[in-house]
């Protein structure tokens, strides 16, 4: 049950993890799939449409870049699950980057994802499986991911589903 979840897991197996990270920041762009435009034409466009906008052009992008992706992939990351009553709290430690976040079941927050966005998000606990559920808007378009996360013979399996995407990360207990 939910005790199960609780304690220390270091990740041990990824399957399509790039994948779901290149889909996410195919969406948090709005990329197009065409490429009628050379790169410096491209470039050019991007920051005038920026500069109209209004946007700070020393801000990176919020998508998912491919060097960041071949890193992430790379790394064994601990994800530390504990919790008290309904606050919970996860937190994913690597050598690039740490994560640490603070909810309660079943309540709506505001969530800001390792890759920059900024998701409505309720996390619930159904049957042993933390079910996190995150909604974000893009160009006036609602997106939707869920992660999962469960004990399966003695390992924390996180599903990643955005879209068509699924990944699969499985973690053995430290």
């Amino acid at each position: 049950m939910a005790n199960e979840l609780l304690g220390t897991w270091k990740l041990v197996s990824s399957d399509q993890f790039d994948d779901y990270m290149k889909d996410i920041g195919r969406s948090v762009r709005g990329r197009s799939s065409t490429r009628s435009q050379s790169n410096a034409d491209t470039k050019h466009a991007n920051r005038k449409r920026k500069q109209s906008a209004g946007e700070d052009l020393g801000q990176p992008s919020r998508s998912v870049c491919f060097a960041t992706r071949k890193l992430a992939v790379t790394l064994k990351p601990d994800v530390i699950i504990c919790n008290d009553g309904n606050k919970w709290n996860i937190k994913t430690e690597s050598t690039f980057k740490n994560t640490d976040l603070c909810f309660v079941l079943n309540e709506l927050f505001e969530e800001t994802t390792a890759d920059g966005r900024t998701c409505q998000t309720t996390i619930t606990l159904d049957g042993g499986k933390l079910i996190q559920h995150q909604k974000w808007d893009e160009k006036g378009e609602e997106k939707e991911s869920t992660i999962t996360r469960e004990v399966q013979k003695n390992q924390l399996i996180t599903t990643c589903i955005f879209g068509d995407t699924q990944c699969r990360r499985v973690y053995d207990r430290k």
